[in-house]
């Protein structure tokens, strides 16, 4: 009975109901400022700086824009030097970045602290830069915005929101959207608003176009909302980078890919020598929504891309692909590893019904599952004459509950019935009470 909810029902839709327990690992930076000073090292008046700001020190600053919504900054912010990490505080920032660059840089190695105060600030990229970039492998990047203040960051075409620039673009050799910080657990007083959306194929918050790699970003709170408008993923790789090493630790998330890439995890993998698997994304704690509009996962690979080694164990999270499985594999890709623990999870994979579409080429063979593989990857053939063929492929997906919880497993999908000889879709749900095992999981495998 385990095995035939599996192969048909979790084809579609799954909804996993249990107590939220929130878990917080360690990791997170700890030279993060728990108030706004009194007092700065250095501060800047934007209205009357005539050139580029470059930051090579450690200081504090307080850096004010101007209160004109109409006026925007014509130069770059750039902090330079490794071993820098200076502490800087914006209040009411609008840039417009100039033609060859980011709005605000991090180069050569350098860390910074960003806190965003008091009025809205805005960063807008060039052509090929994110709004907010950090270059080089080294070094770390921390935004916290302050609770009532709005963060602005929109991309030049090929590059991230905030992150990456276009692979190539001055021998950045990954587009470097690494090692990226959102808030704070330690305080309560970061969280404000983040809306980082990319130009053409890159990321919301990650890597650039042309293979720019998303990883090592971590959300500790605030409300963050992280879009890709076209192959890269909201929050991870962008058009044909891999996104790994993702973690989600508390604030409110919305990250989606318009086409093609995965809400979180990897960008568009079509027309890769070697694809790469969007892998090791944890979910911890906080409100998460992740989508993709076209081919792509919610949590997990891009179009042609797999995800696996994903593990969910706390929060309220929604997961939804089209074509890629809410959770687990883009279009045509696979998935494997997946723990889903202490959480409510909702996944899908649209459409939810079948229709003649099924028939092109490109899709033919059926919807993705909630959680697992992508579309195009079993025949539908196989399924209506054998609907244990599924289970032969399918990776190591788990659920479970901590402490004897039982878990509540509601699965909604399409199979195939024989009607006066003839095979029909036909629509159902199963509800099961399962009970995990000494270890907290519930195997789903055969």
């Amino acid at each position: 009975m385990k095995k035939r909810i599996l192969s048909i029902l979790l084809a579609l839709c799954m909804l996993f109901c249990l107590v939220p327990i929130t878990v917080f690992a360690a990791g997170e930076l700890p030279d993060v400022k728990l108030s706004v000073p009194t007092t700065f090292d250095k501060t800047v008046d934007l209205t009357k700086q005539n050139g580029e700001l470059k930051i090579k020190d450690s200081k504090t600053y307080l850096i004010k824009g101007s209160a004109d919504p109409n006026w925007y900054f014509q130069y770059r912010i750039k902090i330079d030097g490794k071993n820098n990490t200076p502490h800087i505080f914006l209040d009411g920032v609008r840039i417009q970045a100039p033609e060859d660059g980011p709005a605000i840089e991090l180069y050569g190695g350098a860390s910074a602290c960003l806190y965003f105060i008091g009025n809205d600030s805005e960063l807008i990229g060039a052509e090929n830069f994110a709004a907010l970039q950090k270059n080089k492998t080294d070094g770390y990047l921390r935004v916290l915005v302050q609770t009532g203040t709005k963060l602005t960051c929109q991309g030049g075409t090929y590059g991230a929101g905030i992150g990456g620039s276009k692979v190539g673009i001055k021998n950045f050799s990954q587009g470097h959207g690494m090692n990226l910080h959102f808030g704070s657990l330690a305080t309560d007083i970061y969280g404000g608003e983040i809306l980082a959306t990319s130009g053409a194929f890159g990321a919301g918050i990650g890597g650039g176009a042309n293979g720019g790699v998303g990883e090592w970003i971590y959300v500790y709170s605030g409300k963050l909302t992280a879009r890709s408008v076209s192959q890269g993923a909201g929050i991870g790789g962008g058009q044909g980078g891999v996104g790994r090493y993702i973690y989600i630790r508390g604030g409110t998330v919305n990250a989606g890919s318009s086409t093609c890439g995965a809400g979180i995890g990897s960008g568009d993998q079509d027309g890769q020598n070697n694809s790469e698997d969007a892998y090791h994304i944890e979910i911890s704690g906080g409100t998460v929504n992740a989508w993709s509009n076209y081919a792509g996962a919610g949590i997990g690979g891009g179009r042609n891309g797999s995800g696996r080694d994903i593990s969910i164990t706390g929060g309220n999270v929604k997961a939804q692909g089209w074509w890629g499985a809410g959770i687990g594999g883009g279009m045509n890709g696979d998935s494997g590893n997946i723990l889903i623990k202490d959480t409510t999870l909702t996944a899908q994979s649209l459409p939810l019904y079948p229709n003649p579409q099924y028939e092109d080429a490109a899709i033919s063979g059926g919807p993705a599952v909630a959680v697992g593989r992508g579309s195009n990857r079993l025949g539908w053939t196989s399924v209506l004459f054998n609907p244990e063929f599924g289970l032969l492929h399918e990776e190591n997906v788990k659920i479970g509950a901590s402490d004897g919880k039982t878990v509540q497993l509601s699965a909604t999908g399409w199979q195939w019935r024989r009607s006066q000889g003839q095979y029909e879709w036909d629509w159902g749900t199963t509800t099961e009470l399962l009970i995990p095992n000494e270890n907290g999981r519930v195997d789903l495998q055969p």
